[in-house]
């Protein structure tokens, strides 16, 4: 358990205050230092390589963790480096190890050589001079080596003496030129000769020095330890786990016996001339027994004893060293694993979240977000420790942030280079010292994966402010929707100011967000419109972005915010300069002369950048005070001078080495580990080359890179590489963007990039991993060719069933695309069905549509386009947490792109075969398609806009460029949304209750609220502009705004009174009010004179004026019952509708009637922006009007839809009209056409609302739909560029369709057309079109055609029943069942103004059991005889009760028990029998009252004794019969935010499941036995009608106008029953067949095209 002091520090560090917390070190690295002799343990090294590694390698991956080697010795030949680095280098890896690794961080090989004992490269002052007064004395140093090879260094604070570079004597010591080969081993044969003589020269001196007590027993030490002494102390100094280091000793038995065979050099230390050094070999047994007191008995300590081997010494050519071998790589990774899973179970580690976790960090939400806040923590922290000057630019930022006027956030602003990012950290800590209170929140934007693309940074900001202010935490998957994240965001700031404001808090929040520039602009970061631009009080915000009008932020930040909020960041002067300089130096204990001093100043003064001062301090502090630097000459920029710095990397490191280890380093999506460098650099062979130049590789069948080439460069390097966390894994990435683009520039050209991709890409695929061997041809081998294995680490998309490979998740796309590797691309990654499941669940579905996107912005693949549209509309889906039902991936993916797999077979038909087999696996219940069933990609659906939380109120446009919409919803909120990038611009949560109407002009938009209040906002700014209190009392019988044309007035209409509002002073200038009082019934609106029209329920129509409130005009008719719909000013006219139908055009002005027309009775109207064309729904048509000068014409009718026309909106242009309807379809219509056609045909259709549409907008080709029965936005293409034709649907609703019972025939009404179609589902074709009866009437009246209301089969299938609207109750052979000429019509009239309100049939088909509703108050019950077609019985319903669902069961003792769902919430169970006269009686048998709501769906199982009750709302019921009594069987409940009645049940013929439909939009599968829901499918549309066959297929059918059919199979409930699925298609060859007994899992398909 954490601490009290830990849990302490946690709180400070995430409320922004100074914490001695340091970074936390990724605790998934297990970074191990393997120390050793340099030659005498190679067979160990070697058989570790190629045995151990691998092994421990991919164990840890199963754990979550990276298992990394630093053996510096593996593969290198010679000791020395020119600049006597090695030593140090290692002592450094050592410490990063310990700091970096979880679990063993140092394993120790000792054998019988102490090894190599290094000159050190500096020697403090006072010994150094010490030890020269000895040697003169002695006269020991006749050749002068110790002047010669070390020099006084005045730079170093205190100063040193300095070994010098071997080059300085030796010039082709390092020469890489062939041609020099000779001179090269010359001068290294030469060095070897000077560096023994200069040791043992130093030595004697240290000997005499020490014993006389010169000098010190540890200053002595220094020139006699040997390298691997010298390790070994680092890595066993301060352990804080004992079990984090290990030693391995081998002792070569009688090594004395064999001191005449020449490789005994290898094991023992002799020398020249053959004689063992005692010496070392003291200090070697010192050594061992220094180890064996400090880790000794704890069974870290190996020990073993082998026979020497005759002139080979240790070789895998003697049985006995073989064995020792295998035991020794035994132990090692026994050891090495115990460590491991040891430390991993005490740290509670956990590197794998779990599936529905969505964040790839490897640990919790909590730990994620304190990572990362650690993370920028310390980086503010490194940033401030050597800031210098700049005060009063701090000042002015500090004094502009703090002030309480400024409610904006404070830009700071200025070109690469000039420190913005310091003063941001500087800022920030000026702001803790100044208000410790505060609560300060800051992000250094692109320095971590997690700080690179906006909705990341957003979702840390969520969580650390929800944490700090003790808010609820939302977990991630809250946090998956970037529309919701920014919603949240905003209101967490209201949220937190609010709590701020009362009198017992105290500080402000603080947000600091620097490089702006550095985020992806995914989401559409760079527009800003996430950030608000007004904030509410005590919050405060600093942002800081380069200048770059290239970059987005810039621009849309000056758009939207005042100029007196931008702060710019000006060059260094020369004093500050050299301040932060001194103070560089003084913190890494450096010094410069004058004239070196002058000469970086000199140089400054061309860059006066902290970028370019930083550069020359890197190079200067590498001066000692003896270098000359007059010939030096510094570049005169800071890109410049990086690139000098890369060339004196080449120079010193290789050129093959740094360009392809910058190329990967740069050419990665997110920076690279430095496993994978290793790995990388392994897998090229031009480096491999390189590397092995002079000497063979150890083993002949595994090559690597040797580790010491790249350590050497990595810590040439120092702080301009740094680590930093990417997806949950450790990485290396350069600290400054300069050098990424310097980097890019050299060496990620145009001729290469190509190829280094490809090379990453080969590596994240595992191509190579596994043993795989890769060509290899070097030219120490004579350029032979060999298969060889280069160790590289495996690449599966999981490591383990709860670990997810990130980084392979996270790079492999991005390297794919960027080599043009398409068809690898598709069969890895973009088509590829497993990848897509993985990825999502181990990151988001974001991020994969994020690799979608980059691959479609480098080639066009119309498949591609096809499998990302439809992710993207299934995306609202998935990530919505509040249904209660979530669809499988798999199940959205085929629903939508099924129709395609023909058409794209070897991309989305491979991709539709692999869904269907991961979901035939699937441990858990699915329904699954066989077919495409949701609405597909390419046609008119775009995307659903969400974030209300209750049902959309009102939809206005607000503005056109950029084109934005608004709406308001029930919940008080108000939000605005960009159209192009669909993305949340502003969210406005001024108001506490429903929002009633809305009003835009100009950058002005106006809500108004029950809450008794209006609210007025900017729309660039999103800031509030003023909010009014006005009483609302009257919205119920009206609400309407509008601003006027300067959007200096309001004018809010309510009730029957309008009230003009002046924004700048907020008071209320004018009351505008009917003479008669009579309410308001139209919208209201300015003239451009600026007076103010609104027409009211009386008919009159009145203008005032907005100064005085004056009457102008008042127009009135003749019909006081006809109010005015509709008023609508075109140009100096004014057109107004009433509700009668009347049309008059007037003079807008004087209010002088022009013409007027009389039209049907409108149920809903719409005229053009321009006044030229007028639509009016009239029921389900609408005529459209063309309106001239004096006179009106009408163009067409429109009549496709099947139910009240309850919206009309016209593009700007007027050239399109749009039509939504209660039948919840959308058509358009072009005008153009239209008045050529007169409404045959509409242009488009746009299915899948889910809702009456009653609210439409169109903005440019986007057409915007919304219900006041629902919290989403639709939008539609009204463009469409089909791919394919879009699937058949058919005009379902709920009782008008019916599958027969033995699932040969679909029938529904087509009421359009007065008919019933049949189809036969086996051949998939339409077969007959049956007339609907209608009553007899009188020629000459015009009377309405009847639809049908009711509509089955009977059990046989051998007829078909139907209900009219008119009261006909119709019995028709089925004619596609019996195939003769003539089919007998029997026809049953209910009572005239009687409508049927449900009908069902009894099992045997003997009786028909309907209800029938008139005007009166009871319904009436009708029991009717199948075979004479009569009414048996026609009573009134007891009690005056109202019959909402009937079902019909057997004979029971002679009595037919029927049940009667109610309006009163019971469950009447009737009983019918018939007496010996013929008559019925009919008894009450027993009331079941367990429901809240009506009843809407009653359904008997199989078995007669299981029934389903189902209501209008959340309640279901199942009963059980015993003893001749129903009684409860179980209680289902459950939460929905949709309308959630059942419409329809089914029971399978075994009675063990009940599948239920609803207005939901959702088919479930229930357990009989449990009560529990076994499987659920969102189907985007209410469930019209279920019903399953004798041979237990599965019928569903839905108002999208799609059929299922499945088939069910039944095994134990742990078997997870199966439904197997049987789909027809109009597509021909289509359908698809299934083998059963394959599928374990329930199935279902959610639809069927015919």
């Amino acid at each position: 358990m954490a601490s009290e002091n830990d849990i302490s520090n946690r709180k400070k560090l995430l409320r922004g205050g100074e914490t001695s917390l340091q970074t936390l070190e990724q605790s998934n690295v297990v970074r191990v230092f393997i120390s050793s002799t340099f030659s005498d343990m190679s067979e160990e090294r070697n058989l570790l390589l190629e045995k151990a590694y691998p092994d421990l390698r991919s164990f840890c991956q199963k754990l979550g963790l990276d298992f990394q080697v630093m053996d510096m010795r593996w593969g290198i030949q010679e000791t020395a480096t020119v600049d006597h680095s090695t030593c140090e280098l290692c002592l450094m890896e050592i410490r990063t190890c310990k700091r970096l690794s979880m679990g063993p961080h140092f394993v120790a090989f000792i054998g019988n050589r102490y090894g190599y004992r290094p000159l050190p490269s500096n020697i403090n002052v006072e010994v150094f001079e010490k030890l020269i007064r000895i040697a003169e004395e002695q006269e020991s140093d006749k050749e002068g080596l110790i002047n010669l090879w070390y020099k006084r260094d005045e730079n170093a604070v205190p100063p040193v003496y300095v070994l010098q570079p071997i080059t300085n004597v030796y010039r082709y010591f390092d020469d890489q030129d062939s041609a020099n080969e000779k001179k090269r081993l010359s001068d290294r044969a030469a060095w070897d000769k000077t560096s023994t003589k200069l040791a043992e020269f130093l030595r004697n001196c240290a000997k005499i020095a020490r014993k006389s007590g010169i000098i010190t027993e540890a200053e002595g030490q220094a020139f006699f330890k040997s390298v691997t002494e010298l390790e070994i102390e680092e890595g066993l100094a301060s352990l804080k786990n004992i079990e984090s280091a290990y030693l391995y000793r081998r002792e070569i038995k009688y090594l004395d016996h064999h001191l005449a065979e020449k490789c005994i050099r290898k094991y023992l230390d002799v020398d020249d001339l053959g004689r063992v050094d005692d010496d070392a070999q003291n200090l070697l047994s010192q050594l061992k027994s220094n180890v064996e007191t400090k880790i000794g008995g704890l069974n870290n300590v190996k020990k073993y004893e082998v026979d020497w081997y005759k002139n080979q010494g240790i070789t895998t050519a003697s049985k006995n060293h073989v064995d020792y071998l295998q035991s020794f790589c035994i132990d090692f990774v026994n050891d090495l694993k115990h460590s491991i899973e040891k430390t991993a179970k005490k740290s509670e580690v956990s590197n794998a979240p779990e599936s529905d976790s969505q964040h790839p960090t490897g640990s919790d939400d909590s730990e994620w977000l304190f990572e990362e806040v650690l993370h920028h923590a310390t980086f503010a922290r490194t940033k401030c420790q050597s800031f210098c000057g700049r005060k009063q630019l701090l000042d002015d930022i500090k004094s502009l942030l703090l002030s309480t006027s400024n409610q904006h956030p404070v830009v700071v602003y200025g070109k690469s280079g000039r420190g913005k990012t310091a003063l941001c950290a500087m800022t920030v800590k000026l702001c803790r010292e100044v208000a410790p209170e505060d609560v300060i929140v800051y992000r250094f934007l692109g320095t971590s994966p997690n700080s690179s693309h906006i909705h990341n940074v957003l979702q840390s900001l969520i969580l650390q402010i929800s944490e700090v202010f003790e808010f609820s935490v939302p977990g991630m998957h809250l946090l998956q929707n970037f529309n919701s994240v920014v919603q949240r965001f905003s209101k967490l700031l209201d949220t937190v100011s609010d709590k701020l404001n009362r009198p017992e808090h105290q500080g402000r929040l603080m947000i600091f967000l620097d490089s702006l520039d550095q985020l992806s602009q995914q989401d559409g970061a760079h527009r800003m419109n996430w950030m608000p631009k007004n904030l509410p009080p005590k919050v405060r915000v600093l942002l800081t972005t380069l200048p770059d009008p290239e970059i987005a932020v810039m621009t849309s930040l000056q758009r939207t915010m005042p100029g007196g909020n931008f702060i710019e960041v000006t060059c260094l002067d020369d004093e500050t300069g050299r301040e932060i300089l001194d103070t560089w130096l003084a913190r890494d204990n450096r010094a410069l002369n004058r004239e070196q001093h002058d000469l970086v100043m000199s140089a400054f003064q061309s860059d006066p950048k902290p970028l370019f001062l930083k550069l020359a301090f890197d190079e200067a502090r590498r001066w000692h005070s003896y270098t000359d630097v007059s010939n030096i000459q510094f570049a005169d920029s800071a890109r410049k001078a990086i690139s000098n710095y890369f060339d004196r990397l080449e120079e010193n490191h290789g050129k093959v080495l740094v360009k392809k280890s910058f190329a990967f380093l740069v050419g990665a999506k997110n920076g690279i580990g430095e496993g994978e460098l290793e790995d990388l650099l392994s897998l090229d062979d031009e480096v491999l080359n390189a590397s092995y130049r002079y000497w063979s590789p150890p083993i002949r069948n595994v090559v690597r890179v040797p580790p010491l080439l790249w350590t050497r460069l990595r810590y040439d390097l120092g702080g301009d590489l740094v680590e930093r966390q990417a997806v949950g894994h450790t990485v290396l990435a350069f600290y400054h963007r300069q050098f990424v683009e310097v980097a890019r520039e050299r060496y990620l050209t145009d001729q290469i990039k190509s190829a280094i991709h490809s090379q990453l890409a080969e590596y994240f695929s595992g191509k190579w991993a596994n043993g795989w061997k890769k060509e290899l041809t070097l030219e120490i081998w004579k350029n032979k060719k060999h298969q060889v294995d280069r160790q590289v680490a495996a690449q599966p998309l999981k490591f383990s069933d709860r670990v997810y490979n990130f980084r392979k998740l996270d790079e492999l796309p991005f390297h794919l695309t960027c080599a043009s590797k398409w068809q690898e691309l598709n069969d890895s990654v973009l088509c590829n069905m497993t990848w897509m499941l993985t990825k999502i669940n181990a990151f988001a579905i974001k991020d994969v549509l994020d690799d979608y996107n980059f691959a479609l912005e480098k080639k066009n693949d119309p498949a591609i386009s096809l499998i990302r549209d439809a992710l993207k509309l299934a995306k609202p889906t998935l990530e919505f947490k509040g249904g209660g039902i979530v669809n499988h991936v798999c199940v959205e993916m085929f629903g939508r792109l099924a129709y395609f797999s023909d058409q794209f077979p070897s991309t989305i038909g491979k991709m539709m075969k692999e869904a269907s087999r991961i979901l035939d696996l699937d441990p858990n219940p699915n329904l699954i398609p066989l077919s495409g069933c949701f609405q597909p990609p390419g046609g008119a659906l775009r995307t659903t806009l969400i974030g209300f939380s209750k049902p959309v109120t009102c939809l206005t446009t607000a503005g056109a460029n950029p084109p934005l919409i608004a709406a308001g919803s029930k919940d008080g909120l108000v939000m605005v949304w960009e159209v192009g990038p669909d993305e949340v611009v502003h969210t406005v949560r001024a108001h506490k209750d429903s929002v009633a109407c809305l009003a835009v002009k100009g950058l002005r938009l106006a809500s108004g609220s029950y809450d008794n209040t209006i609210h007025v906002i900017n729309l660039d700014t999103g800031s509030s502009v003023t909010t009014i209190k006005e009483d609302h009392t009257g919205y119920d019988v009206h609400a309407s705004m509008a601003l006027s044309s300067d959007t200096t007035l309001l004018a809010s209409a309510c009730g029957n009174k309008i009230n003009v509002w002046n924004l700048s002073s907020s008071q209320c200038q004018a009351t505008l009010c009917h003479p008669s009082n009579s309410p308001l019934h139209s919208d209201v609106l300015f003239s451009k004179s600026g007076y103010v029209i609104a027409g009211f329920k009386d008919g009159s129509v009145i203008s005032w004026s907005s100064d005085n409130g004056e009457s102008k005009y008042n127009i009135s008719t003749n019909d006081n019952s006809s109010a005015v719909q509709n008023i609508q000013i075109r140009e100096d006219k004014l057109l107004v509708l009433h509700d009668s139908g009347l049309l008059v055009l007037c003079d807008v002005e004087s209010g002088k009637e022009i013409f007027h027309s009389n039209l049907r009775k409108p149920n809903v109207t719409c005229v053009s922006e321009c006044g030229c064309y007028l639509a009016y729904g009239h029921k389900n048509v609408v005529d459209v009007m063309k309106v001239g000068e004096n006179d009106i014409e009408k163009i067409g009718s429109l009549r496709h839809h099947r139910d009240v026309i309850s919206s009309l909106a016209f593009d700007a242009s007027g050239k399109m009209l749009v039509v939504g309807s209660r039948d919840e379809e959308i058509t358009t219509w072009r005008l153009e056409e239209l008045a050529k056609s007169g409404g045959s045909d509409p242009a488009s259709r746009m299915k899948g609302m889910g809702a009456e549409v009653d609210g439409l907008l169109v903005v440019g080709n986007v057409v915007v739909s919304s219900s006041s029965k629902v919290f989403y936005l639709k939008l539609w293409n009204a463009v469409q560029q089909k791919i394919a034709p879009e699937p058949p649907t058919f005009p379902f609703e709920v009782g008008n369709n019916a599958v027969s019972s033995r699932g040969k025939y679909l029938a529904y009404a087509d009421n359009l057309n007065s008919a019933i179609k049949l189809h036969d589902l086996a051949s998939k074709r339409f077969e007959k079109h049956l007339t609907i009866h209608v009553r007899s009437r009188d020629a000459d009246v015009d009377s309405e055609q009847p639809s049908v209301s009711r509509l089955l089969f009977s059990n046989n299938s051998k007829h078909i029943f139907y209900a009219t609207t008119e009261g006909l109750v119709v019995k028709h052979e089925n004619p596609m069942f019996l195939r003769q000429t003539e089919h007998q019509v029997q026809v049953y009239e209910v009572e005239k103004e009687r409508d049927v309100m449900t009908m069902s049939i009894s099992n045997d088909d003997q009786c028909l059991l309907l209800t029938s509703r008139g005007n009166e108050e009871e319904d009436r019950l009708v029991l009717i005889s199948t075979y004479g077609f009569v009414a048996e019985y026609d009573a009134a319903v007891q009690e005056k009760t109202r019959v909402t669902a009937t079902c019909l069961g057997d004979k029971i003792l002679g009595t037919l028990q029927a049940f009667l769902g109610t309006e009163s919430c019971e469950v009447k169970v009737m009983g019918f029998r018939q007496l010996e006269e013929g008559s019925w009686q009919v008894t009450s048998l027993q009331t079941l009252s367990e429901h809240s709501s009506p009843l809407s769906c009653l359904k008997l199982n199989c078995s007669q004794n299981i029934l389903f009750s189902g209501s209008d709302g959340l309640t279901r019921r199942i009963w059980k019969r015993k003893n001749g009594l129903w009684e409860i069987l179980h209680r289902i409940r459950f939460t929905s935010l949709l309308a959630a009645g059942v419409t329809c049940a089914a029971f399978t013929s075994d009675d063990k499941y009940v599948i239920t439909g609803s207005h939901e939009r959702s088919v479930k599968v229930w357990s009989v036995e449990t009560g529990e829901l076994i499987a659920a499918q969102y189907v985007y549309a209410t469930v019209t009608g279920i019903t399953v066959t004798d041979d237990e297929r599965l019928y569903v059918t839905t108002k999208m106008g799609y059929v299922t059919i499945d088939k069910l199979f039944h095994g134990r409930r742990n078997d997870r029953e199966t439904i197997e699925k049987k789909q027809i298609s109009s597509k021909p060859g289509s359908e698809r067949r299934l083998t059963a007994q394959k599928r374990k899992n329930t199935r279902s398909s959610a639809c069927c095209i015919l």
